[in-house]
């Protein structure tokens, strides 16, 4: 028979009724709180009878503090005398059992309960909820910001496009925290002077479902991409084993007598030190072993004293295609990445030689499936060359001009000019499908020809 056993923590830190109506059920199954937590509760096997449960918060009490402080020593002083026993504490939490058949209460005015309640969650969850909107304003200006100068980078990017829903969730969830929280504290102090005590209002529901939306959204940002999952999965890893070391670190400074502050310095700065390493990790698996690469190589090189990759990946247009190449290795490499919403490739072919007279072929495919999203995309792109400008005056031309789009079978054309000469590379608009091309040299006719025939969607 099991001696202990852990069930979800489904009730909101302060809904104390939703704690004790749970926990009471609890006990008369047979189970009694051990240890309660963020994302479970731990509950030992004792006799199956009904006890009472009284929850109580205490402003100045923390899970950093070495022990309890005199607020906690004085009110368990007095919850003994009634035949109250403290069987936990999570941070403020004060949790209390009673086996007498009608214990006196711990707490009896309103206005005592509402003010002990309101100076605990200004302390510990409100300003939780204050760090949470400001993580997520500061998100979504990044995210836009970013939108604003490269729309093609993230919107084909899955993780950074799951940022943008995301930021705004964080928002709502802390503004529904906030605004509820106010508006609770109002009607709780009105509620007092009629000798009630108003629980708080629960917004457990509303945090799964904006949860649940973010989630789902991530999901969507992963569909059809293989390995993105699998890496999402490896990401959680160090988020998980992160909050397990903090979480024992925080333990082992407490019982050894750290002050709160010293505890809270340690275990801060050991969260910020391994969420560094894991990102560094991160992004070391993700350059070595090409975790978000659209292709993988198949071997190596030296060239100019280095070690390159080689690839071997399908391209729609190469080098052969114009003329005949010399004999010598290529490699052929497909980069990129892409959403539901737009996908982004770049294919390259150059010489596994260090020979002077070859040359290298370059462009980008990207394919905008949303057509409310062309234009930007579209626009984003030709804006990338912009005329070096100061005080008014052109200093070096640098930008993309409109040429005959028929030549190229395509519904629009722009040839970049540098300077006093046009250089031979190219943005071609097929359907959805934009197109930015680098030649070496001018292409004939045949060989505009043989561009959109490979190139078109």
């Amino acid at each position: 028979m099991r001696e202990s056993c852990r069930k979800p923590a489904v009730f909101a830190f302060y809904d104390r009724a939703k704690i004790v109506q749970t926990l009471e059920r609890m006990s008369e199954q047979g189970w009694v709180l051990e240890k309660p937590g963020a994302f479970y509760w731990k509950y030992r096997q004792a006799e199956p009878k009904h006890r009472h449960v009284s929850v109580l918060y205490v402003s100045d009490a923390s899970e950093f503090n070495p022990g309890p402080t005199r607020s906690q020593e004085l009110l368990e002083e007095l919850g003994t005398a009634d035949g109250w026993t403290l069987v936990a504490s999570w941070g403020q939490m004060q949790i209390y059992y009673s086996e007498e058949s009608d214990p006196a209460p711990m707490e009896t005015d309103p206005a005592t309960q509402v003010e002990a309640v309101h100076r605990a969650m200004a302390k510990g969850g409100i300003q939780g909820a204050w760090l949470h909107l400001a993580d997520g304003v500061l998100m979504e200006a990044l995210i836009l910001w970013q939108l604003c100068r490269d729309p093609v980078m993230v919107l084909s990017q899955g993780f950074m496009l799951w940022l943008l829903p995301d930021g705004l969730l964080m928002i709502l969830s802390a503004l529904i925290d906030l605004v509820g929280w106010r508006l609770w504290y109002r009607k709780a102090v009105a509620a007092a002077e009629r000798g009630v005590y108003l629980e708080v209002w629960n917004f457990r529901a509303v945090s799964w479902i904006l949860s649940t939306a973010s989630v789902l959204v991530l999901g969507l940002t992963l569909l059809g991409f293989a390995g993105r999952i699998g890496l999402l999965v490896i990401a959680l890893i160090p988020v998980l084993l992160t909050h397990v070391l903090v979480s024992r670190l925080m333990d082992f400074c407490r019982k050894r007598g750290y002050s709160k502050r010293a505890n809270l310095a340690v275990t801060l700065g050991a969260a910020v030190a391994c969420t560094l390493l894991a990102i560094g990790i991160m992004a070391f698996a993700v350059i070595h072993f090409h975790v978000l690469e659209a292709s993988k190589p198949v071997g190596t090189y030296q060239k100019y004293g280095r070690e390159w990759d080689v690839y071997q990946d399908d391209l729609p247009l190469r080098l052969e295609d114009f003329e005949v190449l010399p004999e010598t290795d290529w490699s052929l490499e497909k980069r990129g990445r892409g959403t539901f919403l737009v996908s982004s490739y770049d294919y390259l072919q150059w010489p596994l030689s260090e020979q002077k007279d070859l040359f290298e072929l370059r462009y980008t495919m990207t394919d905008v499936k949303l057509p409310a999203l062309y234009d930007l995309c579209r626009n984003s792109i030709l804006q990338s060359q912009q005329d070096e400008v100061q005080h008014g005056e052109v200093l070096l031309v640098n930008h993309y001009e409109p040429i005959n789009a028929a030549d190229w079978g395509a519904e629009a054309a722009w040839q970049l000019r540098w300077d006093d000469s046009m250089l031979e590379k190219y943005v071609l608009c097929y359907g959805n499908r934009i197109v930015e091309l680098d030649l070496v040299d001018a292409p004939t006719a045949q060989q505009r020809q043989l561009i959109a025939e490979r190139l078109k969607p």
